[in-house]
């Protein structure tokens, strides 16, 4: 006879069976952090004072506590001893800090960067970094200057290098020179334009019977010497008729002259001369401009986001020095309190037992500041192990932790959270 499920669950053994099936499988999907971030509450981890109870001494209204090493190790020195006056904060045995101590050193450093960002962030440039700046730009700018100059002189005497690539005289009629040799041109050019200088030849009352006439580049007129070089008007050359010359000829001086031997020489320099001005010119301009960019950052108010920034490193960098104070001071007894010393059971070179009681002491108001705490209902143990649920996207994410003193509201978290994250309370 089959028997229908409805039938099976009004069984009361099935109906207790199947409850506790379901339960021990609910309780182990929360216990491996499978809840989801909208079905839990949340508190945020982070700095907080724990108060530290002892026990209290019967008619002085003081309360005696019994401090030890959170962790094992050799003692290295103990610095308390019975009916000392001590003072809350003061270490009063130590271990051997191992690597804490450079870890810790490397946090502070951090940190002290992290707030002079900051500083220098929110305030701006001081005075002297934008007046040096601005010295920048101004010694940019002068060296552009004289870059500009200088490029332009070299280019002025490349050019005028071509235009004296040796000056000639060649007939304006090739075909009627009347066998006569050309004149002899000397001197240097000084005009600096290009052109041709005409030189024509006349029969006159001269010694020599001929003179010539300049027209182009220059003019004016001069007397045929064969013996004297005759100047071609303000152009800085010379001209000298061969002996015997005679004949009514025209000549032609070109500038450049580009049928001379050194003409292809002289051009490519005077090119070469061009290309290193643009290149220099361009280079002197960059700096300028990286000049008058940096001088602007310099001097330039801080952006929202910059501000935002530099917090958020401030915080960061705290956060991370906190977790390396936490670190250190596992190795460090300190006071948690004002209060005198009772009694002190442990000496230098001895080891110490993790939470093996170590001194003791009596006072009125005992709390330590920790770096990173969650209220106790954060806190999971299972088979020996402790851990707290991390919110993690649209989840929860289960993350194994060390703990310190506690308190009946908060506990230490030593290592395995950091200040800021989000914890699901039970």
């Amino acid at each position: 006879m089959k028997r229908t499920l409805l039938s099976i669950l009004n069984k009361p053994l099935y109906v207790a069976v199947a409850s506790f099936v379901i339960a021990v499988a609910i309780g182990a999907w929360v216990l491996l952090g499978g809840s989801s971030a909208a079905q839990a509450k949340f508190a945020t981890a982070g700095p907080g004072s724990i108060s530290v109870t002892g026990q209290a001494v019967q008619g002085s209204g003081a309360t005696n506590l019994t401090l030890s090493f959170q962790i094992g190790g050799q003692i290295t020195g103990v610095a308390a001893k019975v009916g000392d006056a001590v003072k809350k904060g003061d270490v009063l045995a130590t271990l051997d800090p191992k690597s804490t101590v450079g870890g810790l050193t490397q946090a502070q450093a951090a940190y002290a960067t992290a707030q002079a960002n900051y500083q220098k962030v929110v305030n701006g440039a001081t005075g002297p970094a934008i007046d040096a700046a601005r010295a920048a730009v101004n010694t940019a700018t002068v060296a552009r200057d004289q870059t500009e100059k200088q490029q332009e002189q070299l280019v002025k005497n490349a050019y005028a290098a071509l235009l004296n690539a040796t000056p000639q005289a060649y007939p304006k009629n090739p075909d009627n020179t009347l066998g006569q040799s050309a004149p002899t041109v000397s001197g240097s050019y000084t005009l600096g334009k290009e052109g041709d200088i005409t030189i024509e030849v006349y029969t006159s009352g001269s010694d020599s019977g001929y003179s010539y006439r300049l027209s182009g580049l220059v003019s004016g007129t001069g007397t045929v010497s064969t013996d004297t070089p005759q100047p071609l008007g303000d152009s800085g050359l010379y001209i000298q008729f061969p002996v015997g010359y005679h004949g009514d000829l025209d000549w032609i001086v070109s500038l450049p002259n580009t049928k001379a031997s050194d003409y292809i020489t002289k051009y490519n320099a005077y090119q070469t001369a061009l290309q290193t001005q643009k290149q220099a010119n361009a280079t002197a301009d960059a700096a300028v401009a990286q000049a008058e960019s940096n001088l602007n950052v310099t001097a330039a108010t801080a952006r929202p986001e910059d501000v935002a920034a530099a917090e958020a490193q401030v915080e960061s960098a705290k956060g991370a020095l906190q977790i390396a104070q936490a670190a250190y001071d596992q190795y460090r007894i300190i006071a948690p309190g004002d209060g005198t010393i009772t009694a002190v059971h442990v000496s230098a070179g001895q080891t110490a037992t993790a939470n093996a009681p170590a001194i003791e002491m009596s006072g009125t108001s005992f709390a330590k500041d920790v770096a990173v705490s969650v209220p106790n209902a954060a806190i999971i143990t299972n088979n020996g192990a402790t851990y707290v649920r991390v919110k993690s996207g649209n989840g929860t994410v289960q993350k194994e932790v060390t703990t310190g003193i506690h308190d009946s509201r908060t506990t230490e978290i030593v290592s395995g959270l950091s200040a800021g994250d989000q914890v699901a309370v039970q």
